[in-house]
């Protein structure tokens, strides 16, 4: 292993282990397994692997990976969102989407997006299932990580997200873990992998809808 890509590991593992140890600290008394701190290091060491290798803004993806994951973490272990977090990493990725150059607008304007955008389906779905489909929670992630994405890859990873979903759901079903229409599902997490996934490749991933879809 050369030099570059062990420190990237070992950087990897130290920001894994922080993240680990504040998913634990906001999670109350859920246990945290140890595979689900394997899969924690996991994601952490292969967010920087893959920033290094495709962003242009390195240290914004990286702390934006490390967002995603302790809020969608949280979620998963509690089906809870910690709004102090949605404060703190919305701001933070902001200041660095504006340091990197995002302008003023774009950044203000993808935060509103992403908001309005999950009220509407927030409300919509309120008031057909008669309770909450997802938590107001995730009505505020999704501001969060428009404020880092801009507008357009906003909406981009909205409706990413469904498919991300489906296709954990279809997974599930493959490996016989039924889910009821009573079971309680974190959402957060799919929102998650969306959104580092628009980030790091929402040029690509338009592109290639173009081409399949729009031929």
């Amino acid at each position: 292993m050369s030099l570059i890509p062990a420190l990237l590991f070992v950087l990897g593992m130290a920001l894994g282990t922080f993240n680990n140890w504040v998913i634990k600290q906001l999670s109350d008394e859920v246990k945290v397994t140890r595979p689900f701190k394997l899969v924690v290091y996991l994601l952490t060491v292969s967010s920087i692997f893959l920033s290094v290798a495709y962003s242009d803004r390195v240290v914004a993806d990286v702390f934006f990976a490390s967002f995603l994951i302790i809020v969608g973490g949280v979620d998963q272990l509690t089906k809870s969102i910690v709004v102090f977090t949605i404060y703190v990493g919305g701001f933070i990725s902001a200041a660095l989407a504006l340091y990197f150059g995002m302008p003023l607008t774009e950044v203000l304007l993808g935060g509103v997006v992403g908001f309005v955008l999950y009220l509407i389906i927030y409300l919509v779905a309120k008031q057909i299932y008669k309770k909450e489909a997802f938590g107001f929670g995730d009505v505020m992630f999704m501001g969060a990580i428009g404020v880092f994405v801009g507008p357009w890859f906003t909406l981009l990873a909205s409706m990413l997200t469904f498919y991300v979903a489906l296709a954990f759901i279809v997974m599930q079903k493959i490996i016989g873990k039924l889910l009821s229409r009573q079971s309680e599902i974190a959402f957060a997490p799919y929102m998650a992998v969306a959104a580092w996934l628009t980030s790091l490749f929402g040029a690509q991933i338009v592109e290639l809808y173009l081409t399949v879809f729009m031929v």
